[in-house]
């Protein structure tokens, strides 16, 4: 055995940018912020030794505040990248494949 912990890459990227936009004075969506995500894990091995090879995912995110409620509208894992994830074991299966595409819509109001 070399030593490796299982789930453990060597290599983790993570990088964000956020920025606002202006709309016309006019839109409906008014002013808002966006906000992209790339996130990069590098290749790991499974508790019997299994590899995985690594991913890299990009998410995406736009919000806003109408009267007041807050909106945000994200699509994550924006380029359906199919990719696993190392399980415990307690789990039987070895890795889990993970979600593609999802979307999410989220409302916050503030009394």
């Amino acid at each position: 055995m070399d030593g490796t912990l299982s789930n453990s890459p060597r290599h983790l990227l993570k990088v964000q940018w956020s920025d606002t936009v202006s709309a016309a004075p006019a839109s409906a969506w008014g002013r808002g912020r966006y906000a992209i995500e790339t996130i990069g894990v590098g290749p790991r091995s499974t508790s019997s030794g299994t590899d995985l090879p690594g991913h890299l995912l990009t998410n995406v995110n736009y919000s806003m505040r109408i009267s007041q409620v807050d909106v945000s509208l994200g699509i994550y894992n924006l380029f359906n990248q199919r990719h696993y994830s190392a399980t415990s074991l307690e789990i039987r299966d070895d890795a889990l494949r993970q979600d593609g595409r999802t979307f999410r819509v989220k409302l916050t109001y503030a009394f």
